[in-house]
C-alpha cells in the first residue's frame, strides 16, 4: 500500500473513532435502557435477524461454547425475549426465535440509534447524502460478503438436509463450515 493510501485509512479511522465518540452517550443510554449484557444484545440481534437459530449455530455468531451460548439463551427464555420452538422436520432439534417482546425491545433500542443517525445526516447536503450512501453500499456489501458466507452456507446446507430428513448430514456439513470459518 501506498504512504498516501495509509494516510487516507489512518484519517477514515480516525473520524470514525471520533464520531462514535461523539455519539457515545446517545448510544450507551438506549442500550443501557434495555438491561441487557452485551452477550445477550447480541444473541438478541442473532435472533431477530438470522431465526431461527439451533444453539449451536448462535454458540457460532457469538464465539462462544454451546454451553455458554446455553445461558445466555436461557436469561432471553425467561424474559420472553426468544423462545425454543420445535424443527418441524426433526422435534429433536430446538430453534430460537425471537418474540414480539424481543422484537419489540430491540426494535427501540434501533430506533433510538436510527433517530440519533438521521439527525446528523440532517447535517448533509443532498449530494454529500448521494456520495455518503454510495460509500456505504459499497461497505455493507464487503462487510456481508465477509461475514455471512460461512453462516448462509450453513444454513442453507441445514434446510437441504433437514428437508431430506437427515440431519446427520446436516451436522457434519455443519461442522465442516464452522471448521473452515
Amino acid at each position: 500500500m501506498t504512504s498516501e493510501r495509509e494516510h487516507l485509512l489512518d484519517d477514515v479511522q480516525r473520524l470514525e473513532a471520533d464520531l462514535a465518540a461523539a455519539r457515545l452517550t446517545e448510544q450507551t443510554d438506549s442500550l443501557l435502557a434495555s438491561n441487557l449484557t452485551v452477550q445477550q444484545l447480541r444473541a438478541l440481534m442473532f435472533v431477530v435477524h438470522r431465526s431461527p437459530l439451533t444453539t449451536g449455530d448462535l454458540a457460532h455468531l457469538l464465539k462462544v461454547a454451546p454451553n455458554v451460548a446455553t445461558g445466555i439463551i436461557q436469561r432471553l427464555v425467561e424474559r420472553e425475549l426468544i423462545s425454543r420452538s420445535e424443527d418441524e422436520h426433526d422435534r429433536r432439534v430446538k430453534l430460537l426465535v425471537p418474540t414480539a417482546l424481543g422484537r419489540t425491545l430491540l426494535g427501540d433500542v434501533q430506533d433510538s440509534a436510527k433517530l440519533q443517525r438521521r439527525a446528523l445526516l440532517e447535517n448533509l447536503d443532498d449530494a454529500q447524502l448521494d456520495a455518503l450512501r454510495s460509500v456505504l453500499a459499497v461497505l455493507s456489501e464487503a462487510a456481508s460478503a465477509s461475514v455471512w458466507p460461512a453462516y448462509d452456507a450453513l444454513a442453507r446446507q441445514h434446510s437441504c438436509a433437514c428437508s431430506a430428513g437427515t440431519h446427520a448430514e446436516a451436522d457434519a456439513t455443519a461442522v465442516a463450515a464452522r471448521a473452515a470459518s
